[in-house]
C-alpha cells in the first residue's frame, strides 16, 4: 500500500508508535510528537491523515484533537464508535484491550463523540465488511457530518490492497483531500 502511494505521487511516513495495552494515551502522545515534526520534513505546512481499522480510529481522534498540523483526513473502515464496537466485542475485546476499560468511560477517545473536527474528513467503508461492520462509519458520518463512501462488495481489507477494485477509490479520495488542502489551507470542509 505505501509503494502504490508512493507511486501515486503521495509522500508516506508509516508511523511506529507504542502500542502497549490498557494505554492509549501513550500510543497518541507518540503520533502527536510525529506529527509535531513531519511538516518541516515534508517540506509542507500540513498532513494528510490516512487509517485504516484502528488506525483510522487514530487518524480521526487526532483530526479531532492534534494540532493544526492535521489538514485533512482519510478514515478506513474505521473503528469510529468505540462504545458500538466495545459492545458488539469486536476482535474478542480489542477496544476493552486497547482501553484498558470499558468505551464509555473514554469518550476522549472514541471520535463520535469528540467535537467535530475542523478539516476535511472523508470516510470509506466496505459494505461487506465483517470485522468492522459499516454501521460504526455510519454513525460517525451521521454525527460529525462528514461523507461516507460505502462500496458495495467490498470487504474489511480491499480497502488497503491496491489490486483490489476498491484501490481508485481510495486514490480518487486522497486527491480530493490534497486539492482541498491546496484550495482551501486545509481548513474548510
Amino acid at each position: 500500500m505505501a509503494a502504490s502511494l508512493a507511486d501515486a505521487g503521495f509522500p508516506v511516513v508509516i508511523p511506529e508508535y507504542a502500542r502497549q495495552p490498557g494505554d492509549p494515551d501513550r500510543s497518541l502522545g507518540d503520533l502527536r510528537l510525529l506529527l509535531d515534526d513531519l511538516p518541516t520534513r515534508l517540506g509542507g505546512e500540513g498532513v494528510t491523515l490516512a487509517g485504516h481499522s484502528a488506525g483510522g480510529h487514530l487518524a480521526l481522534v487526532l483530526a479531532a484533537t492534534a494540532p493544526a498540523v492535521v489538514s485533512g483526513v482519510l478514515a478506513l473502515a474505521p473503528v469510529a464508535d468505540l462504545v458500538d464496537a466495545d459492545q458488539a466485542d469486536l476482535d474478542n475485546g480489542a477496544v476493552r484491550d486497547f482501553l484498558g476499560g470499558p468505551a464509555w468511560l473514554r469518550g476522549d477517545m472514541d471520535p463520535v463523540r469528540l467535537p467535530r473536527p475542523s478539516v476535511p474528513v472523508r470516510l470509506l467503508h466496505g459494505m461487506t465488511d465483517r470485522l468492522v461492520p459499516i454501521r460504526l462509519s455510519e454513525t460517525y458520518s451521521a454525527r460529525q457530518k462528514v461523507p461516507l463512501a460505502a462500496l458495495a462488495g467490498v470487504g474489511h481489507f480491499e480497502l488497503i490492497d491496491p489490486l483490489s477494485p476498491a484501490w481508485p477509490a481510495v486514490l480518487a479520495e486522497l486527491r480530493s483531500l490534497e486539492a482541498s488542502r491546496v484550495l482551501n489551507g486545509g481548513r474548510d470542509r
